[in-house]
């Protein structure tokens, strides 16, 4: 019985002693559990946004074979890409190579004084008129390059780019010039698309009357013909003080008289 109880006491020690570490081997397990898991997850979402960053560049690609853009800012492209996607918010549709690749496309070659048109883009794209027209709101604050364009020299690009086009000669690109100088200042907050196609329609008026459709010019620049002649209704109208304007068809002749008058 004294033996007995002797080494009961002489073993006490080592059983608590065996729990103890029974507890602290069960808590590095969790620990090491906890760890992996994370790791794990870190290394799903760093395989996850790898996947993302490469269909951006195949997209990226496709847009610039498509559209024939010079290949030097493809990678300029790209990187905008990636640190917009990274800031945005998990769970924004935007961080959709769909919808952010067209955006950065437009915007950085934009911001570069490279002729790009919007409805081209859109139209091998799948992001929304709608859709792309929201996020500028606020996607163009990663653009800051883009307020700090040559403004003019891009619609200037727009307006030899329309001259070659629509085969309208040294004529009509001259006289387009001197004209986006003389209403620079009324125009000036417009966008550049808009004020292109303003000014191109105002000089076909002037220069060949009704022997050019101005849908065609409209067209061209991915614009309507409303939206040319509500901004020559509200800006050039009002400041030439042209009273009797009904449309730009049926008020060609006081409109080109106006305008001649300025050279």
């Amino acid at each position: 019985m004294i033996n007995q109880k002797f080494r009961s006491d002489i073993q006490s020690p080592y059983t608590d002693l065996s729990f103890e570490y029974s507890l602290i081997h069960s808590k590095t397990r969790r620990i090491e559990g906890y760890v992996f898991n994370k790791l794990k997850r870190l290394d799903g979402q760093k395989n996850y946004e790898q996947s993302i960053f490469e269909d951006a560049k195949i997209q990226i690609s496709r847009v610039f074979g498509y559209l024939q853009l010079p290949n030097q800012y493809k990678e300029r492209v790209f990187q905008k890409f990636k640190a917009i996607y990274l800031d945005l918010l998990p769970g924004s549709k935007y961080r959709s190579p769909d919808k952010l690749v067209p955006f950065s496309v437009f915007y950085v070659l934009r911001s570069h004084d490279i002729i790009i048109k919007k409805s081209e883009v859109l139209e091998i794209s799948n992001i929304t008129r709608e859709e792309f027209r929201k996020f500028t709101y606020t996607g163009l604050k990663y653009f800051p390059e883009y307020f700090q364009r040559d403004k003019k020299k891009t619609i200037i690009h727009m307006i030899s780019d329309l001259t070659r086009t629509l085969q309208l000669g040294f004529t009509f690109h001259n006289y387009a010039r001197k004209l986006l100088e003389k209403l620079w200042e009324i125009l000036k907050d417009a966008k550049d698309t808009l004020i292109a196609g303003v000014i191109a329609t105002l000089t076909a008026l002037c220069i060949y009357s009704k022997n050019l459709k101005l849908s065609h010019i409209a067209h061209n620049l991915g614009l309507g013909s409303g939206t040319i002649q509500t901004k020559i209704k509200e800006k050039i109208i009002p400041h030439f003080k042209i009273s009797g304007f009904k449309s730009l068809k049926h008020s060609a002749d006081i409109i080109k008289e106006r305008l001649l008058d300025l050279n």
